[in-house]
């Protein structure tokens, strides 16, 4: 009987226990997620319709043939540790169906005591794919602003930094370890901390602007910044930070400080300082080219310099100058220039190329001087000069005419007394003893008068070729006579010149005089005449072969009546100098 009981008992039990069973997997079969069962032995008691999805039919195949395709059970395989009583939780991705799941494993005891596996898919492929996405995302982000050229730091509410870029530790000299969860200020110039409290009270309220701090350095050296802040702020509206981009403008500030300074330079330098583009058109002139020429800024502006030709230079010239500066050379010269009022002036003018990276000239500097007051100057130093010179001057003409005038009253006064016994051929002689000292006296005079003359020359431009041909045409039958040579040579680009022609002749006349005179006794005389340019200039050269002058005579040259011949009146070269300064040229003398 008692057998009975305990067996309709099983039975019971049994029957309940296969009633929730199937309860059980009539739930499992409406679930969204996958549930499959199986035993120790590895066969599969139960798959709900999820997984039969996913995985089709069982058809008696063990799991690791059903979900793996293997032969063997699977080396990564839970069981062991479901089976002894565990659960475990695990993420799997299927080559199968191409998902990931996240897999939950629990034991369940069956009716008979035995203990299978209940295994519960989680389908989380589009989760994962999101948060690689996310990840992939934030790496690039992470790698865009561990690379970036600006600082970047992050700081929490209390003003502690939660993170800075390598650029921003770069910027400091601090590792990243040294710098996060210490305060912003920590870094600061003390003037800037208040800034950088300002900043935050305003990052509070929801208001950031850019604005300039200066960091401290490591190694103590100041670096001035502009920092670009934005605030950071949660769902409840609570300040949690801000974080910043920061520019370092250190050099920037010292390129814009060394920039102004140049412009401030140029701006107030009294030189005419003209900038153009490659084709000559003015962009640029200073307030000194204004009050100099009379030209306005906008009058000029994208025209070019030749709106200041006066018509003294020809086309050769220009062509010369062109030709310089298309050479990447520097032009130096004397322009001789009209204001806007038509009054012209001489300036000395050095005009230099720009080249770009690559070797291109984009832009021309020239350089101007007004040499209207150098010139002035000039003349009162000469002027102070010939009076310094006064009594040398004085001393001079006092010798000069003292010498015949007395050798004319001995003369006069030994023939006055003696008239009545002296014969007509003495008293002749007498008479022209008087007149050779009068004739003195008299080139003395026309010798001066020339010093005086071309006080206001004429400057044109001058053919030297032709120049040079008339001048011998006259001049070289008085040297050809003393059996001197006269050489010339022109070269092509100093065909023309800016002079005064009656001036340039007296010049070079009494140049070539002095020259004969010093090949008095020579071996093959000659005097050589080169005319040629340099850096703009004409540079007329004569040269002889004579016997040339000690230093210390040098350095009286240009004195006025010194000489070092019998019958000089020490006023040829200091005529040829006065002639030249005249015209704007220079003089050098050279004995070699």
């Amino acid at each position: 009987m008692r057998v009975k009981e305990r067996t309709a008992k099983l039975k019971k039990i049994k029957d309940v226990l296969e009633l929730k069973r199937n309860s059980f997997k009539k739930i499992f079969n409406k679930m969204q997620v996958g549930v499959y069962i199986v035993n120790q032995h590895n066969d599969i008691e139960y798959v709900n319709p999820v997984i039969e999805k996913e995985f089709g039919t069982v058809k008696g195949r063990k799991c690791y043939e059903y979900f793996h395709e293997r032969t063997e059970v699977c080396p990564w395989c839970k069981n062991q540790e479901v089976f002894s009583g565990k659960s475990v939780k695990w993420e799997w991705y299927s080559f199968k169906s191409g998902k990931t799941y996240d897999l939950f494993d629990t034991p369940i005891i069956n009716e008979d005591g035995s203990i299978s596996k209940l295994e519960i898919f989680h389908d989380i492929t589009e989760r994962k794919k999101a948060e690689e996405a996310l990840r992939e995302s934030e790496e690039r982000y992470r790698m865009l602003v561990e690379t970036m050229n600006e600082g970047l730091k992050v700081q929490d509410e209390h003003g502690l930094l939660t993170y800075v870029n390598k650029r921003f530790c770069e910027m400091l000299g601090y590792s990243r370890d040294e710098i996060i969860r210490h305060s912003v200020t920590d870094f600061l110039e003390k003037s800037s901390q208040n800034i950088h409290k300002e900043q935050i009270v305003k990052r509070r309220r929801g208001r950031s602007e850019p604005y300039e701090i200066i960091w401290v350095r490591k190694d103590g050296q100041r670096i001035l910044t502009y920092v670009c802040p934005n605030p950071i702020f949660d769902r409840e509206g609570r300040y949690k930070g801000s974080f910043s981009v920061i520019t370092d403008i250190t050099g920037r500030k010292k390129a814009e400080e060394e920039r102004a300074r140049l412009a401030t330079a140029v701006e107030s330098t009294a030189e005419a300082i003209v900038i153009t583009d490659s084709k000559g058109m003015i962009q640029y002139i200073n307030p000194t080219f204004e009050r100099v020429t009379g030209y306005a800024k906008d009058e000029v502006i994208r025209h070019d310099l030749h709106i200041l030709d006066s018509g003294k230079h020809d086309e050769a010239f220009y062509k010369a100058l062109r030709d310089t500066l298309r050479r990447g050379e520097v032009w130096s010269g004397t322009l001789i220039s009209k204001k806007k009022d038509g009054a012209v002036y001489p300036e000395e003018c050095t005009i230099s190329p720009v080249k770009g990276p690559s070797g291109e000239v984009v832009n021309y500097v020239a350089v101007k001087r007004d040499m209207t007051e150098k010139i002035r100057l000039e003349s009162i130093a000469e002027a102070v000069d010939a009076m310094n010179n006064m009594g040398y001057i004085f001393s001079g003409i006092r010798h000069e005419i003292g010498n015949p005038v007395n050798t004319m009253k001995i003369t006069l006064s030994v023939l006055k007394n003696n008239i009545n016994n002296y014969s007509k051929e003495t008293v002749t002689e007498y008479i022209d003893r008087a007149l050779t000292e009068i004739l003195r006296v008299e080139y003395l005079l026309r010798s001066m008068k020339n010093f005086n003359m071309y006080e206001t020359l004429q400057l044109m431009n001058v053919n030297m070729t032709s120049f040079l041909d008339n001048f011998l045409s006259l001049a070289a039958i008085d040297f050809e006579r003393k059996g001197i040579k006269i050489e010339t040579l022109v070269h092509p680009e100093a065909k023309w010149g800016c002079a005064d022609p009656r001036a340039l002749q007296q010049v070079i006349l009494n140049i070539l005089t002095n020259a004969s005179d010093a090949l008095e006794g020579r071996e093959n005389p000659k005097i050589i005449i080169t005319i040629s340019k340099m850096a703009g200039m004409l540079v007329v050269r004569i040269t002889d072969n004579g016997c040339g002058i000690s230093e210390e005579q040098q350095k009286h040259l240009f004195n006025p009546f010194y000489t070092n011949k019998a019958h000089g009146t020490g006023l040829g070269l200091v005529i040829a100098k006065k002639m030249m300064l005249k015209m704007n040229y220079n003089s050098d003398i050279r004995i070699e």
